[in-house]
This record gives C-alpha cells, sequence and structure tokens, in this order.
C-alpha cells in the first residue's frame, strides 16, 4: 500500500479486510516494532510514535536502537525494464530501489 519513513526508519502501510484496520512494522530491523491505525489519517502519526516509542524504549533500558539494514542485490535487467522502472519510481516519488522491495513484496503475499 503506502510506503513510510522517519528518522531513518521505514515501514510498509496494509491493510486488514477482516479488522479494518491499516497497520505495519518497522522493515529492516531485528526487534520487532509495529502499529495499528484505523483510517487513513493516523497512519503516519502512528508510525511515526512508533519510532519515537522505540527510541525512547531503547534509551531507557540502555540498549542500542536496531538500525535499519538492508542486502544489496545486483541483476542484470533489459534496458526497458530498467527505463520503465524508473519511470515508474518516479511517478510514484520513491527510489527504484523502494519500487523493486515494493515489487516483490506485494509477489510474496499473494
Amino acid at each position: 500500500m503506502e510506503n513510510l519513513t522517519y528518522k531513518g526508519y521505514s515501514t510498509i502501510v496494509k491493510y486488514d479486510s477482516e479488522t479494518h484496520k491499516l497497520h505495519g512494522k518497522i522493515e529492516g530491523i531485528s526487534d520487532f516494532v509495529n502499529f495499528v491505525a484505523d483510517d487513513i489519517e493516523d497512519v503516519e502519526k502512528e508510525f511515526q510514535l512508533a519510532v519515537d516509542d522505540y527510541l525512547q524504549f531503547c534509551k531507557e533500558v540502555k540498549k542500542e536502537p536496531a538500525v535499519p539494514t538492508f542486502q544489496t542485490v545486483n541483476v542484470g535487467l533489459p534496458i526497458a525494464v530498467c527505463e520503465s522502472l524508473t519511470e515508474q519510481a518516479n511517478n510514484n516519488g520513491i527510489s527504484v530501489s523502494q519500487l523493486i522491495a515494493n515489487i516483490i513484496s506485494k509477489a510474496n503475499n499473494a
């Protein structure tokens, strides 16, 4: 659905049709930090609160917050595919890497 970033952390927001809620978790860290929102207007605020709460918790327990890590994968693609991905990413205001991550995420959830 929607991708958000805040203080170096990112999430992919998903809709749960059973609970009619929006939810997400901080991506790329081993700690599990999630959030839930009732409507689209609250998603960004709830994500930011989750990040802030996580950072505050780490500070309180004197734990170093996890730093998001992502694996780099080099893939050879035809020029036409690269151009199409670049255009789609630009149209959506995201990086090509994020676009590809979204496509793979959707394929894994299908």
